[in-house]
């Protein structure tokens, strides 16, 4: 994953670490089992900054948020005792709606980040409902018009989601 930030410095994810190059020097971020402000995984999966400003970092051990001003990363993590918590902590895409809402394609569905207390609330496939998502792992999230995201899946081909009713269209 790559992506170049609204200061012009590049960001690069692989799978041994987070690299951000300002046009100088290379600096690399790890996950650091003693810190828990690392990342919470070096295997990058997806990069977005939102308009805030904030880096959201898809890992396989979850999404992370990284503060600039300490260079240190919030954890959000998959917990399966609260289905209010990350779908799942294989995040494999990030992506900002025009009205505000970060979403989060993982391996086990979509999650929309509820800014102000840290929830999610989540969408997948559910076999018995033909408005779930046709696929429980998202790969690509993309809005069409305001109200509307597109959402790629693995097996289950391309989704339009109509957010107002978190059902597939």
């Amino acid at each position: 994953a790559t992506a170049e930030d609204s200061a012009g410095l590049i960001w690069i994810g692989t799978t041994s670490g987070l690299n951000r190059y300002d046009g100088y020097t290379v600096t690399t971020f790890y996950q650091d089992p003693a810190d828990p402000h690392s990342l919470s995984s070096s295997y990058i999966q997806a990069l977005y900054e939102d308009r805030t400003g904030v880096l959201w970092v898809g890992t396989r051990a979850g999404l992370n948020a990284f503060d600039r001003r300490t260079e240190q990363f919030t954890h959000y993590r998959h917990d399966p005792a609260d289905p209010r918590s990350l779908a799942d902590d294989v995040v494999q895409a990030v992506f900002e709606d025009s009205a505000g809402a970060l979403w989060v394609g993982t391996a086990g569905g979509l999650s929309r980040l509820d800014r102000a207390n840290g929830s999610f609330d989540t969408y997948t496939h559910t076999p018995d409902n033909p408005a779930s998502l046709s696929h429980r792992s998202v790969w690509a999230i993309a809005e069409g018009r305001p109200g509307y995201l597109w959402i790629g899946t693995t097996r289950g081909g391309l989704n339009r989601l109509e957010v107002a009713t978190g059902q597939s269209v």
